[in-house]
């Protein structure tokens, strides 16, 4: 599941993964299908650490969920933010 999890940090985040993880890797999603969960673990870690920790320091709760958030979208480039904003925009 190593591999296959890094695969999918590399597909749904901005995060730099060695080339040597894609050596006869065509690109299919098959695989990578059932590491999602665990990539999203991988790449929500760090804005959630930071928010508790944000939070254990007594800061403001609103400010503390835009740093996360920020960090958030840094990491994935905003691709689930603004799926979430086209899915707003379809629906309304």
């Amino acid at each position: 599941y190593a591999v296959d999890t890094a695969r999918a940090v590399a597909f749904v985040s901005r995060i730099p993964m060695p080339q040597s993880l894609f050596k006869g890797y065509y690109g299919r999603l098959g695989r990578l299908v059932r590491a999602f969960p665990f990539a999203g673990i991988d790449i929500g870690f760090i804005p959630a650490l930071a928010l508790l920790l944000l939070l254990g320091l007594r800061a403001d709760p609103l400010l503390a969920a835009l740093i996360a958030l920020s960090i958030q979208v840094h990491v994935t480039g905003a691709l689930h933010e603004d799926g979430l904003a086209v899915t707003a925009d379809g629906i309304g």
